[in-house]
């Protein structure tokens, strides 16, 4: 299947009310349990039905998350499903397709990054462009109306009115997968609710710290709306029934559509049933079914309630129930009480130690439920199974139905057949159990406990073994890079932790990529203590133009290896020219326009090309709100110089420049109200400042102004500028002069690149140096530190 292709929707199937779970291979009784309920109710039950996943490991390889995508995300042409890009990529077996990451469509950082079962989960990851996978970022989902970031035509990122209360910046996917991302988002606060105190990041845009309903009204809204215009089709069944032979869950919301409306929509007040039949049916308790009642001391009851309930019952509803010391009470309900739902109470209390089974027969008319029943009973205080083991830990539990006021528990290892020390140790009556520690791994223990001339069952126990493993945090995100020939990208950081870990951690990647401990050495291989550190992982500088994918491994011969992919795009090093010659925009409408440098969004802007537009060449951009770069100039900025004036005859115009880090998230200021006449005038800033960069002019006054011919050079650009800088002072050269400031009074000495002494000057501000062009060694006499630097004419 081509993931460009709208899908195929079956909207005969909910023409003819034909259920979807038809196709799908949903396990005989797999929701039971949730039948009946409705809202918050329906939505925890589900959470116990799919909340446990055996999940892949994460990344490449065999038994990891790509090897999984072949059976899941890959159409019968052998391509990606990529359902955040028009990119037709072929399967790569079990490694990373070409140019693609691992996206979490449900973001990572909303949980805070933990490397669990949700990170892990494939109901929720897919194969994504890696371009695409980081513009979508973490941002909320919505419908992009406003400023648009990025849109390669299957998703968009952007300014989104869709929250009350102001814009926010979101990402919207393509039509044809509305539908498909809504039950995603679903299937995740459901699978995870239990998560609901961990929301956070740009999810507070998006969820509430709760179980239910978890999604703001407006994204409730929005996410209904979507899976009725985008409903399930055979792709997504045949997708969530792979997923279930991969990992044990399903997505209820792909399997029952209709969920949504019981949990979220205009049926919260409906009981959920997935047949459209009334036929009486026994919901609670479900024919077949076993009930443990537990342990109690002899003569001593034990109690338990137990739910009935029937769906549209034919009359009241007997209760009957076998096997010695067992009872139930109430034996009958009414037909109201069955329908709503009753607790009946039932009770094992016998004279006889030992294990007891029995029958409890529930009937209403035709309809009859039968269910095992098991209790046991001890002649003495009953001991039941620890709790909370761990390598180092357990908690023991009992029960004291005699109400024994002291009772003395004593532990065990059971190699030396002696108490532990501190043992026994008496506890009261109120007190039913205790944790142990200090314990050893992989050991066993036992425990009893005795008091009032009774003793009790012995329990045996062993310690968890030690799990020498790792976890590891994406401090700054997922691992995509990008950068410009000859210049190394931005770094991201890598937090790894060893636990029972005893050997050093192997960190190693291929080239282009590579790693460093300090940001002062890299290379592809990198060795950590056991405990494991921060990692720093760049693109380098030293390969040519294209797009670079490879894993990063940790490992030692005590871990299972772990895996993350790394992707990188190197772009051709190019001066950035914006002449605005070959874009197209005639009207004041907000929206995007590719130009000859890159691509801009102009709001309230346009490309001007009347007699009355300032211009260098045939065109320019007319301003009366602003422009920004709607794309990352990768390299940073040293200088930028630009045109500006006033458009046609209007007067006293001026404009203010920002560049951004982020991509447009926050500004930083660069110029503040640059005053324009009615000629064309250059104005050239240093800014120095590295990374992904992007501008914006905004016109501060006046009716119109016109801007032309932006030119950017790279930070630290030998053509442009160097600066070199301290807390205290800074170095740099700009058009054949040596520029020097410092906070304080401090004396600079001059040398050629040989050591000749040229000159010394005292530096108190600011002082501007004519030098010829060559390379010149600068000391700070204050400090002893010395510094080379490139004059260039």
């Amino acid at each position: 299947m081509n993931s460009m292709l709208l899908k195929i929707k079956f909207f005969f199937l909910l023409f003819l009310g034909i259920s979807l779970q038809l196709w799908a291979q949903i396990p005989d009784g797999y929701y039971d349990s949730a039948l009946g309920k409705k809202k918050a109710e329906l939505k925890t039950a589900l959470h116990k039905i799919i909340g446990k996943a055996d999940v892949l490991d994460y990344g490449s390889g065999a038994g990891k998350t790509w090897s999984g995508f072949v059976q899941t995300d890959v159409d019968d042409e052998g391509y990606y499903v990529d359902m955040y890009s028009p990119n037709r990529v072929k399967a790569n077996g079990n490694s990373a397709g070409s140019g693609m990451n691992i996206e979490h469509s449900f973001a990572k950082s909303w949980w805070g990054g933990t490397k669990n079962q949700a990170y892990k989960d494939i109901q929720q990851l897919r194969p994504s462009n890696s371009k695409a996978n980081s513009s979508k970022g973490s941002w909320p989902m919505a419908i992009v109306d406003g400023k648009t970031t990025y849109d390669n035509g299957v998703i968009k990122v952007g300014k989104s009115s869709s929250r009350p209360g102001g814009e926010i910046t979101a990402w919207e996917p393509s039509d044809q997968y509305k539908g498909d991302f809504a039950r995603i988002y679903m299937y995740m606060v459901t699978c995870y609710e239990n998560f609901s105190e961990k929301w956070t990041g740009n999810s507070v845009n998006q969820l509430d710290n709760n179980t239910y309903p978890v999604f703001e009204d407006w994204t409730i809204k929005m996410l209904l709306e979507w899976c009725e215009k985008d409903p399930v089709d055979d792709w997504e069944i045949a997708r969530n029934d792979k997923v279930y032979k991969i990992q044990g869950n399903r997505n209820p919301f792909v399997d029952h559509p209709e969920l949504a409306e019981y949990i979220w929509g205009d049926k919260t007040d409906t009981e959920w049933y997935p047949e459209d039949n009334n036929e009486p049916t026994i919901i609670s308790p479900k024919d077949k079914s076993e009930i443990d009642l537990g342990m109690t001391a002899v003569n001593y009851p034990l109690s338990r309630e137990l739910l009935i309930k029937v769906r549209n019952p034919e009359g009241n509803i007997s209760l009957s129930i076998t096997g010695t010391g067992f009872s139930v009470t109430p034996e009958t309900i009414t037909a109201e009480e069955g329908k709503t739902g009753k607790n009946v109470t039932l009770t094992y209390t016998t004279a006889i130690a030992g294990r007891s089974e029995g029958n409890l027969t529930v009937s209403c008319g035709s309809l009859v439920s039968n269910v095992d029943m098991k209790a046991e009973a001890v002649d003495g205080i009953p001991a039941l199974q620890a709790t909370d083991i761990t390598k180092n830990s357990f908690t023991a539990n009992w029960i004291n139905p005699a109400h024994i006021q002291d009772i003395s528990l004593t532990v065990y290892q059971n190699s030396s057949g002696s108490p532990l020390p501190g043992f026994p140790k008496t506890v009261d009556e109120n007190t039913t159990k205790m944790e142990i520690s200090g314990l050893t791994p992989d050991t066993e223990y036992s425990y009893n406990l005795s008091g009032g001339g009774l003793t009790s069952n012995t329990v045996t126990i062993r310690t968890l073994p030690l799990n020498p493993h790792i976890e590891y945090d994406l401090e700054d995100g997922d691992l995509l890079f990008t950068t410009i020939t000859g210049y190394a990208s931005d770094s991201k950081r890598i937090q790894i932790s060893g636990t029972d870990t005893s050997l050093p951690l192997q960190i190693n990647t291929e080239s282009p990529f590579e790693l460093s401990g300090d940001q002062q050495e890299w290379n592809t291989q990198l060795v950590l203590p056991a405990e494991g550190g921060l990692v720093y992982v760049r693109l380098s500088a030293s390969e040519a133009p294209g797009n670079y994918s490879a894993d990063l491994t940790i490992s030692s011969s005590e871990i299972e290896e772990e895996s993350e992919p790394l992707s990188g795009v190197i772009e051709i090093k190019k001066a950035f020219s914006e002449t605005f010659e070959n874009g197209t925009k005639g009207s004041y409408n907000n929206g995007n326009v590719e130009c000859t440098a890159t691509e801009w969004y102009m709001e309230n802007s346009l490309i001007g090309t009347q007699s009355g537009d300032k211009k260098n060449g045939k065109q320019s951009a007319r301003i009366k709100g602003s422009i920004e770069m709607a794309k990352d100039k990768p390299g940073g900025i040293g200088m930028i110089s630009l045109y500006g004036a006033n458009f046609s005859s209007d007067n006293d115009g001026s404009f203010s420049l920002f560049y951004s880090t982020d991509q447009g998230t926050t500004w930083k200021t660069v110029q503040k109200s640059e005053t324009l006449t009615n000629t064309l005038q250059k104005f050239t800033y240093i800014v120095n400042e590295p990374g992904n960069i992007r501008i914006k002019i905004v016109k501060d006054k006046g009716n119109r102004i016109n801007i032309d011919d932006i030119e950017i050079s790279d930070y630290d650009n030998p053509d442009g500028i160097t600066r070199i800088e301290n807390s205290l002072f800074k170095i740099y050269s700009f058009q054949n002069e040596l520029i020097i400031e410092s906070l304080q009074k401090s004396i600079f000495a001059i040398y050629d690149i040989t050591g000749a002494y040229i000159n010394r000057y005292e530096v108190n501000g600011n002082i501007r140096i004519p030098l010829s062009a060559g390379v010149y060694l600068i000391k700070n006499l204050s400090d002893g530190k010395t510094i080379k630097i490139n004059i260039n004419r």
